[in-house]
């Protein structure tokens, strides 16, 4: 009966556990080693959405997720030899997929595309979209995305206006020696601005332009831009041109 009583007690425990904890309560999270990495995932992309029907795992660190409101629905991993967007769909992916944290991708059935030269990875185009779309729900995702022990952060890629490459396309990055360029708006976004996310140029040492790219929903949109030279730390976008989109604040820093 004592053994009995014990049983019960521990089941009901995991039920009380939300899924995040029971990873924990079940022993730990899952580890999930890749066979391709992400640099050669892109060589998959060919200009179209394309359908990976093999046996692939890619894995990396989570550098950027949704903790400010600068990624939406999102988050990006990174490895040695890139980085990659999961379109997860869901909100408070900071608190599943914290920075720092271990993520492997089981990527037969699922979509690769681009966006602003960001590599993705999620599921079938819909709509007529050029995107691979949104997992539908945490169940679906669970399928193919799987959480693994925390890393630690990954250091950023320590460059310069003039070095930037398409190669570090999605990946984290830190721009030293800029400022903002003079006639600026002098906050990272505004409410009234046209599209969802507004463009702050600034100016590196030799007088050449970048823009830093900010969504008006972002918790610190409306936070006044420090004067004077800057570093700043984000995920490169290679649009028309590269552009940096920072996580959070801790990303500036006043040199």
């Amino acid at each position: 009966m004592r053994r009995l009583l014990t049983i019960l007690s521990v089941c009901f425990a995991l039920i009380g556990c939300e899924k995040d904890i029971c990873d924990d309560c079940l022993g730990g999270s899952v580890t999930l080693y890749p066979n391709m990495d992400i640099g050669d995932m892109r060589a998959l992309y060919d200009g179209s959405p394309v359908e990976v029907n093999r046996e692939v795992i890619i894995a990396g660190v989570v550098t950027a997720n949704d903790l400010s409101g600068n990624f939406y629905r999102s988050f990006i991993i990174e490895d040695a030899t890139g980085a990659i967007e999961i379109r997860a769909g869901l909100y408070d992916l900071k608190n599943l997929f914290p920075e720092g944290r271990y993520v492997a991708v089981k990527a037969d059935g699922l979509w690769v595309s681009d966006y602003n030269g960001v590599l993705q990875i999620g599921m079938k185009p819909s709509g007529g979209y050029h995107q691979a779309d949104y997992f539908e729900n945490r169940v679906v995702m669970d399928r193919y995305v799987v959480r693994g022990d925390m890393k630690g952060r990954l250091e950023p890629i320590t460059t310069t206006v003039d070095r930037l490459s398409d190669d570090m396309c999605g990946r984290l990055v830190r721009i030293e020696g800029l400022t903002l360029m003079p006639g600026e708006p002098e906050t990272w976004a505004s409410a009234d601005d046209f599209t969802s996310y507004s463009s702050r140029i600034f100016l590196d040492g030799d007088g050449t332009e970048f823009v830093v790219s900010t969504s008006k929903y972002a918790s610190f949109a409306g936070s006044a831009i420090p004067s004077g030279i800057l570093s700043l730390t984000g995920i490169l976008i290679c649009d028309t041109r590269y552009a940096l989109r920072l996580r959070t604040l801790e990303d500036v820093v006043e040199n």
